[in-house]
């Protein structure tokens, strides 16, 4: 799940940004934070992280340090007030990486300063029913590769997610014709790339079809397989080798047999 954190005591202006986010990047997930202690709390867990300077218990420019040391490849916008240039300066030696006054701020410039965030990184959609599943898969990526933008959703909210506009789109078709269904409908969609890495498939009939369309990965969920899909999203995105530790499927997940 791509996570944002909103740090900002002002309660009107934080469920205004939380309202622009949800609208327009329906696969985030938002969690909020009125004060510097609550915002380290769960610290290491985001991507995203827009930070007021000015909070109750601490300064926002510092409390920008404590995070970008904790998780360097988290992106931090400082939000503010007062747009005085020797905050600016601080905001950037702090980490920052942008830097917006309040009194500016319209629901264009807060998109448009997200899908350039966004346009930066590379982006993978999950898209599994399997909540466990998903969870090591998004776990996969934080361990090995923290920089690139996941997404996770199951095939019900699939629609909403490809708003991300991934680069790479690992999934896990249901059995059957509505596997087929699935498939056709990632393939043809505008919003992703025409190559997907298939998780766990082991119908013939997906298989042969994807085949047809010059889609090569499929990686079964199999603990002596698992290696090939690291080293296929490493591939494809064109990613640093991963870790040894990072290319195992759990025992747990592995015994199950593929939908």
């Amino acid at each position: 799940m791509f996570k944002t954190l909103l740090v900002d005591d002002n309660d009107m202006f934080r469920q205004s940004l939380k309202s622009v986010l949800a609208r327009h990047f329906p696969f985030m997930r938002i969690d909020e934070a009125s004060t510097g202690a609550a915002a380290l709390h769960h610290h290491r867990e985001h991507q995203l992280v827009f930070m007021d300077i000015r909070l109750p218990d601490t300064n926002g420019l510092e409390l920008t340090r404590r995070l970008k040391a904790a998780r360097p490849s988290s992106l931090v916008c400082v939000i503010t007030q007062f747009d005085i240039p020797e905050y600016r300066e601080a905001a950037n030696q702090s980490g920052a990486s942008e830097f917006m006054v309040k009194d500016t701020l319209n629901e264009a410039a807060i998109v448009g300063l997200v899908e350039a965030m966004l346009a930066e990184r590379a982006r993978v959609l999950i898209v599994e029913d399997d909540a466990e599943v998903r969870a090591f898969l998004s776990a996969l990526f934080e361990d090995c590769w923290p920089e690139v933008v996941v997404a996770e959703a199951t095939w019900d909210q699939v629609s909403a997610a490809t708003s991300l506009r991934p680069d790479l789109v690992l999934l896990d078709p249901r059995p059957g014709s509505e596997g087929l269904d699935q498939l056709r409908a990632i393939y043809w969609s505008k919003e992703a790339e025409a190559m997907v890495i298939m998780v766990g498939v082991d119908q013939p009939e997906q298989v042969a079809w994807a085949l047809g369309r010059g889609i090569r990965h499929f990686v079964l969920k199999d603990e002596q397989l698992f290696d090939e899909l690291v080293a296929a999203i490493g591939g494809q995105l064109q990613l640093p080798e991963a870790p040894r530790q990072c290319r195992l499927w759990p025992k747990g997940l592995s015994s199950r047999t593929p939908r």
